[in-house]
Parts: structure tokens; sequence; C-alpha cells
């Protein structure tokens, strides 16, 4: 049977080895370095922690379009048959040169658990973008006191501030909120909250939760604990900022924390399905914002090497393409 269902086959078997080796190498990597990021700033373990959290799925997509990129080229009239003086029985991995559907249960058990990883992917993102519609009604239910600079102020006794949205986010922050804090608290608590905005922390932390599915489930746990709680410590020194007086701002945090606590003891579900059941990171943010500025350097380098990484991949795609076919023949052999 030679269709593009022995392709699928063979892909999603290479997707499954790679995001395997990949995942597993992290979980390794992080396990030892995780108290070592602690050196970083709360920006650079951010950006770092997404990009573990991300590149399983990454490498495997890049792999797997550099494996095909000699049938892509020779489909756009770009470069000649390159299966051309292949021996009979070659196994193919070619968008052109379809390859028989493989009776293994190596490829078949492989390729059925990645698919299974893949539709997990999808279905997260599909339960968060259903989550946001769904509150998205929820907040219909609240009368809107105003709006200004994409700050939507509820009418709600309830204490609460947060951004909220995937595509368009805003912030939301209650009545009850406002009354209780000084013109100068009410300026960090937006100040975090356009932080948030600004860095798209919705759409990422959807993204995020999505691919970091292949990842080791405990690892995976670490992953984005650990994003999340940079992600707070870098908008609270944002917020810093705007006062040069860290020390206001844990005031402040301290201040929210005793309002939470007054208002939603158990966390359970509380203020609109904003918060969570997480304990308090609160004296992990308190730390962050106290302690003298931390090192972004190896941040830096890896736009810089993601480019390079990719362009070598493409660079290579003829060796790669021959790799994974001389891999499978081994495997089947």
């Amino acid at each position: 049977m030679t269709s593009y269902v022995g392709l699928l086959q063979q892909g999603l078997f290479y997707g499954f080895l790679t995001v395997l080796l990949v995942s597993t190498a992290i979980a390794v990597l992080y396990t030892y370095c995780r108290s070592h990021f602690e050196s970083l700033s709360a920006e650079a373990r951010a950006t770092l922690l997404f990009n573990l959290c991300v590149l399983p799925v990454v490498v495997m997509a890049l792999l797997l379009l550099s494996a095909l990129l000699p049938s892509l080229l020779q489909i756009l009239g770009m470069g000649s048959d390159h299966c051309e003086g292949h021996t009979e029985g070659h196994i193919h991995f070619c968008l052109i040169h379809r390859p028989a559907l493989l009776d293994s249960w190596l490829l078949s058990g492989s390729a059925f658990v990645f698919l299974g990883m893949l539709t997990a992917i999808v279905g997260n993102i599909l339960v968060d973008v259903s989550r946001s519609w769904r509150f998205r009604k929820v907040l219909a239910n609240y009368q809107t006191v105003s709006v200004r600079d994409s700050v939507h102020v509820l009418a709600s006794d309830l204490p609460i501030a947060f951004s909220w949205g995937i595509w368009s986010p805003r912030i939301i922050v209650s009545t009850g909120l406002l009354k209780v804090l000084s013109p100068e608290e009410r300026a960090i608590v937006i100040a975090h909250e356009k932080t948030h905005m600004s860095r798209r922390d919705g759409l990422f932390g959807l993204m995020a939760r999505a691919f970091s599915i292949v990842h080791i489930p405990q690892i995976r746990k670490h992953l984005l604990t650990d994003w999340h709680l940079a992600n707070e410590q870098l908008c609270d020194k944002t917020a810093a900022k705007l006062t040069q007086d860290p020390g206001a701002v844990a005031e402040l945090l301290l201040k929210m924390e005793r309002l939470y606590q007054a208002h939603f003891p158990f966390r359970g579900a509380p203020v609109l399905g904003v918060m969570g059941n997480d304990s308090s990171k609160l004296p992990a943010r308190i730390e962050e914002l106290l302690k003298p500025v931390a090192s972004e350097s190896c941040v830096s380098w890896l736009l810089p090497c993601a480019v390079l990484v990719t362009l070598m991949l493409f660079g290579v795609h003829d060796q790669i393409h021959e790799a994974f076919e001389h891999a499978l023949g081994l495997l089947i052999d």
C-alpha cells in the first residue's frame, strides 16, 4: 500500500522518537540545573523555561520538515529527483515516492502513541480556548464601570485584578479592590498586569501548556510552575521600576495576600475562576524583588543560536533525509 498513510506512519514514528529523545535530555538537564536557574533574572528564566516547554515539539517539526525538504523542493520545481539511484525495495520517506505502510509493531505502536500526544496537544488548546470563551460570558454578568487604556473596571466587592485574554488581552480590576488601594498601589497593580498583557502571557501560556504535554509529567509540572513564577516575578520587577521602591511592591504583595486569604481562604475556584489552588509563591516573589539584578547573558544567545541551528538543519537536509531512511531500514531489517 503506497500512499500518504505510509508516510504518516513514518512521520509519526520519527516524531515520537524525536520528542522522546529531546524531552529525556531536558529532563536530565533540568533536574541537574534547576537550582542554578535561580541565579538568572526573572526575565531570563521566563524566556528559558518557555523555550524548554516547547523545544521537543519545535525540534520535531524542524527535523521532519528538513527530512521532507528534498521532495518539497522537487515539487516546487527547485530540484531534481532525489530518489534516483536508490535500489529496489528502498524504504522512502518522501512526498513524491510515498512509502508503503510497513508491517512493524515498533513503528505502528510508536505512531499510535505519538498520535495520542498530538491529539492531547490539540485538545489542550481547544480546552483553553473554550475556557476563555466561557469566561468571557461570566464577565458579561458583571457591570463594567469604566474602560480606559485596556483596563476594565468591574462592579464587584471581590478584590480582584488580573490580565485575561488569549488573542486580545485586557486587564480586569474590581471596584472592591480599588477602594482599598491607594493611588500609588493602584498604579503598581496596573503596571504589573500591563506587563502580563504586553508580554502576551495568555497566548504563551496556552502554548507552554499544550506543547509541554510531550514532557515527562513531573518535569512538565516543574517547568510550568517555574515559568509561571518567573512571569509573576518579572511583572513585580517591572512594577517596582515604576515606584523605584521594591519595598513598596513587596508590601503591596503582602496586602493582596491578606485580602485573598480573607475573601478566598480555600482558593477553591474563586474570583470568577481566575485564582487557582496552588500554594502561595509570595516568599519567592518578595525575595526576587529584593535581590540584586541577576544575569541575563545566556538568554541573549538564545535567538542567534536558534536561527543558526535552524539554518544548519535546512542546510544538511539531504543528509537528514538519508539518515532517516537508513535508520528506518536498520530498524525494519
